[in-house]
């Protein structure tokens, strides 16, 4: 049997055990963060909400979709991110059709950056322009290029 186990405070992890009387043990870790600001011609976009899911989709290496919205700096942070997969990071689009922005779909490989906190400072665009990129940085670095 797949169980997803969501600790409170740590990152959530998949674990696949046999049924029976046995005891298990399932090691959890605190994961990863990310971090970002979605922007747009140099002004933050507020009230945008970001998804994070599972890049791979087979069956029994997925964790549930997450949710969190931007402040009113355009500032996001997704905590407690499970490390070592390939997570795709997009804001929602319903959220920025009023705003008439759009943006790119973000790849972000946590099994590159481990426990490193990664921050993604996001440029949107018009849909007509169809220029957008974004950008994962850490600790001043690029870690990761460009994407668009």
């Amino acid at each position: 049997m797949i169980l997803e186990i969501t600790p409170r405070g740590m990152a959530p992890t998949l674990a696949t055990l046999a049924t029976g009387p046995e005891r298990h043990t399932v090691t959890v870790t605190d994961g990863a963060s990310i971090r970002g600001r979605l922007i747009s011609g140099g002004k933050p976009i507020p009230n945008v909400e970001m998804l994070l899911a599972t890049h791979s989709r087979v069956s029994g290496t997925t964790y549930q979709e997450l949710r969190i919205g931007t402040n009113a700096n355009g500032e996001f942070v997704i905590t407690n991110v499970p490390p070592g997969r390939v997570w795709d990071l997009v804001p929602r689009m319903d959220s920025l059709a009023s705003k008439g922005l759009a943006a790119p779909l973000m790849h972000v490989d946590l099994g590159a950056l481990g426990k490193l906190t990664t921050c993604a400072w996001i440029q949107l665009t018009t849909p007509k322009s169809g220029a957008a990129g974004w950008q994962a940085i850490e600790r001043g670095a690029s870690i990761l290029a460009a994407g668009a």
